[in-house]
């Protein structure tokens, strides 16, 4: 689970790297494998070292300190801050955090490599079949604003009418976690239908909005498969109450809270590029962000169950 919470915050601190880049001025919005590479350069990877030795010390140190001084519940909440006080040995106050912090690291950029090579492929062989029996999209020339334009005469009937379907299904039937697996995989077709749009268009102005937007598509696919594992086990007990026609549940696994930042994101993720925030939304977004990670840090690993509500309220 410490690699899991670890890997979180490292997709936390991708994403943050990618929208300041991206707000600075950027003339693009940057790959994942290259704000991995951003972290490791800049120093990111070694401040994160330093964090996990020294957040493991003072917590062996001031529980050692203020044991029979604090009550049994504060000094348990105490001990269960980020991996929890296990001894005061060398391997454990040093070497296992930093071996996790690089694992997780390592293993963040696997995601992205893998979400990178299976959107890259699937998308260059969607392209490839377009061009090669003639399937252009019929769509009018599209304006190089970084939103979708839409087809002529096409309202939002279709949309809303999804949208409404797919809210009603989870109020009454689905749980939340259900509803989280179908907003990933349609971020992933929506990821690769940008990445074969991108390599249709002739328009080199065209291609580099298309980029940008599957670029930021793939972002917060990378961001949300951090919270794939905690979706799973509720899931899974679900498919196997149907299974066996118990069909009761809890009514918080029908709260639209549970999903409204991802569904929300998604909806506005599919139409363009985050646009570059001004100073003050900014603030407000890294600041956001920054909680998330400090709060994934400390309670992440110890209750990894918050860290799908910390990626939902990021996303909202």
């Amino acid at each position: 689970m410490a690699l899991l919470a670890l890997s979180f915050v490292w997709a936390c601190l991708v994403l943050l790297d990618q929208l300041r880049v991206w707000n600075s001025g950027g003339m693009r919005f940057s790959g994942c494998l290259e704000s991995v590479e951003r972290l490791v350069r800049n120093g990111t990877l070694v401040g994160m070292v330093v964090a996990a030795v020294a957040t493991t010390v003072v917590q062996a140190v001031i529980g050692g300190a203020m044991r029979g001084v604090w009550g049994t519940s504060t000094t348990a909440a105490w001990g269960n801050l980020f991996m929890g006080v296990r001894g005061d040995g060398a391997i454990v106050l040093c070497v296992v955090p930093v071996v996790l912090v690089v694992l997780s690291l390592g293993f963040v950029a696997i995601e992205a490599i893998v979400l990178t090579t299976v959107c890259s492929a699937v998308s260059w062989t969607v392209a490839y079949a377009s061009r090669r029996f003639n399937r252009q999209h019929s769509c009018p020339a599209r304006v190089e604003t970084g939103y979708e334009t839409t087809k002529a005469g096409k309202t939002v009937a279709q949309p809303l009418v999804a949208t409404v379907g797919f809210v009603v299904f989870v109020c009454t039937f689905v749980p939340y976690q259900f509803a989280f697996l179908v907003i990933y995989f349609a971020q992933l077709m929506t990821t690769i239908r940008t990445m074969a749009r991108a390599r249709q268009d002739i328009s080199s102005v065209n291609a580099g909005v298309l980029g940008d937007r599957a670029r930021y598509q793939l972002a917060l696919l990378l961001f949300w498969t951090s919270s794939l594992p905690y979706c799973a086990p509720e899931l899974l007990v679900w498919v196997r109450n149907l299974s066996v026609l118990w069909f009761e549940d809890a009514a918080s696994d029908h709260n639209l809270m549970n999903m409204v930042g991802y569904f929300g994101l998604r909806m506005i993720a599919s139409t363009g590029v985050v646009p570059r925030l001004e100073r003050a939304s900014r603030g407000v977004t890294y600041v956001g962000v920054g909680a998330s990670v400090i709060v994934a840090w400390l309670w992440g690993i110890r209750r990894p169950y918050l860290l799908y509500s910390v990626g939902n309220g990021v996303s909202a």
